[in-house]
């Protein structure tokens, strides 16, 4: 004979049970495997699978609950809800007795037997209070979270929720799975009955006629409670002595503590600036980042907010708006696309042949992350900020004096050296190319310092006119050390003429001067070509004396007029 049925859960209580159960399971199963992750303890299944499960099951749990209440409305149950809620809300005295009894009768269950309960007992009254405030609870902050996820106090309320979820639920299935007096009643949650003698121990005031004396059963068996126990303990010390020492150990020293209400790691260089620092250094407790706490260290945004400078000047609202955090150790934070970032915009307007730069030639030269541009700090207050300086004369020099953006040589060259320098281009020295005078050390050319009188230019012609031609040390001219060189060579004068010259000796020395300037340049002419002649006869074949050779006869014709004496004695010693 069949043991006697208690109808004890209609249809309705029974798909209410099952469809807010099973995502509730899922959710939080998810958000423990999400906090292991966070934890580094666990790394699958993939972390954004996870959290997409987690949060989509949230919000299928949040419609099915809303669901399940305007159901119980329309379709006439919701006196039934308004029935167990008002059970649950309304606790009586002996609610408080039987709580008090629990482990008393767990000990000793022949003396001190549970006053009897009715639909609910003060433990089930109390997890359905409980899950009452944890799902209102979970629905609340989860969306909050979702729509506002910088609020700090949301997640903590989130995460103790969870874990009084976890402890509930497990009391919830060690009763219904294993504790023998309990467990009896778990097919009701399928079929709807119960045994009658269960009902008759658990919830004797809902018979018809219930017992007049208190059952004498243990609502909690405390040896399968102690084994339980036993077995979880020896779980837990495996694992400690297995992976879990060192997860923990690696969990405090890299200063993941925070991660049970962080939403995913910190990119690299915040976790290494916040270390030690939680939560707080950014998060108030009720909202979320304010930009003042972004600020403290990117002074260089401040001051653009400060001044309305650049791109960031011109921005307003909240920075987690643009930049989102907590995506990992290696995520971009700046959310940038150079492709269509208008650089007017920003404090360095691009002009000139700034314009045709790739990024990277700017950004990446000044980043403190290999390989990574730096779009923020880079300096451009002045030209050798980004470029080095050539001109190792002039360490201090204004570059835009001479230099444009347009360009740096050629017609873009905004120096003039009349205008720019000390020693002013006469027509002379006008046709003249830069490199003729300023040449370069290394890889450097070298314009301060350069030679600025005719004898440090023009030192063959000094030596000349001392007395001093190639390898001869002879008399030296009259004129040398007491004519300069510009009473002889006007410097306005591109090629002046030999009868302008001649004219010059003549304003000195009288008429007869102007024609023994000529003589002497035919003197000088006929000397050459004789030390020419001596050279072709001779048919020197040895390369090096050839060269010795032409370069006196070049020594020679440098002295030329500014020694003549001793030019032409030059000239006669060569090819002797």
């Amino acid at each position: 004979m069949s043991e006697p049925r208690f109808k004890r859960f209609s249809v309705f209580h029974r798909v209410l049970h099952w469809l807010i159960a099973v995502p509730y399971i899922v959710l939080l199963v998810s958000g423990a495997l999400i906090l292991l992750q966070h934890l580094e303890w666990v790394k699958a299944p993939p972390k954004g699978l996870l959290t997409a499960l987690h949060r989509w099951v949230g919000v299928a749990f949040t419609v099915i609950v809303l669901e399940l209440l305007l159901a119980a409305l329309v379709a006439g149950h919701w006196r039934a809800v308004a029935r167990d809620l008002g059970e649950w809300l309304m606790p009586r005295p002996r609610d408080l007795l039987w709580l008090i009894c629990v482990p008393l009768n767990a000990c000793l269950p022949g003396r001190f037997p549970l006053p009897p309960a009715g639909r609910f007992n003060a433990g089930q009254k109390l997890h359905g209070l409980f899950i009452l405030v944890a799902v209102s609870g979970f629905i609340v902050t989860g969306l909050i979270m979702m729509l506002f996820p910088g609020w700090l106090k949301v997640w903590l309320i989130h995460a103790w929720l969870f874990f009084g979820a976890v402890a509930f639920l497990a009391l919830h299935l060690f009763l219904a799975l294993i504790n023998p007096s309990t467990r009896r009643a778990l097919p009701g949650m399928f079929t709807g009955n119960v045994p009658h003698a269960y009902v008759s121990a658990h919830h004797a005031l809902v018979l018809p006629e219930p017992p007049v004396e208190r059952g004498h059963h243990a609502a909690v068996s405390l040896k399968t409670m102690i084994l339980t126990l036993l077995l979880l303990a020896a779980v837990l010390f495996v694992w400690w002595h297995g992976p879990g020492q060192g997860l923990v150990r690696a969990t405090i020293v890299s200063g993941r503590e925070n991660a049970f209400i962080s939403p995913g790691p910190l990119v690299s260089v915040h976790s290494a600036q916040l270390h030690g620092d939680h939560c707080v250094a950014c998060h108030s407790q009720s909202g979320p980042p304010a930009p003042s706490a972004c600020l403290v260290c990117h002074t260089e945004i401040r001051t653009a907010l400060v001044q309305t400078a650049g791109y960031h000047g011109m921005l307003r609202g909240d920075c987690a708006a643009c930049h989102k955090e907590h995506r990992g150790a290696d995520a971009d934070l700046r959310n940038f696309d150079a492709r269509t970032f208008n650089h007017q915009l920003a404090r360095f307007a691009l002009n000139g042949a700034h314009r045709s730069l790739a990024c990277d030639q700017c950004h990446r030269q000044h980043s403190p992350a290999p390989g990574r541009p730096r779009f923020i700090g880079v300096r451009f207050s002045a030209c050798v900020d980004c470029h080095a300086n050539p001109h190792v004369d002039m360490p201090s020099a204004d570059c835009t004096r001479c230099h444009s953006e347009q360009g740096w040589t050629g017609r873009q060259l905004l120096f003039t050296h009349s205008r720019d320098s000390r020693f002013k281009l006469d027509a002379t020295h006008s046709v003249l190319s830069c490199a003729t005078c300023h040449k370069k050390v290394g890889a450097t050319v070298v314009f301060r310092g350069t030679p600025a009188t005719c004898e440090q230019c023009h030192a063959g012609i000094a030596d000349a006119m001392a007395g001093r031609i190639g390898p001869l040390v002879t008399k030296a001219d009259p004129h040398d050390g007491r004519v300069s060189c510009i009473e002889c060579h006007a410097p306005a004068v591109r090629s002046p003429t030999p009868a302008q010259y001649a004219g010059q000796c003549e304003r000195c020395h009288g008429v007869r001067y102007r024609d023994l300037f000529f003589n002497w340049q035919k003197s000088l002419d006929q000397a050459e070509q004789a030390a020419r002649l001596r050279l072709r006869r001779q048919g020197i074949a040895d390369p090096k004396t050839m060269q010795l050779w032409s370069h006196r006869l070049d020594q020679a014709r440098v002295a030329g007029m500014h020694n003549v004496q001793e030019a032409i004695e030059a000239f006669d010693r060569i090819g002797r």
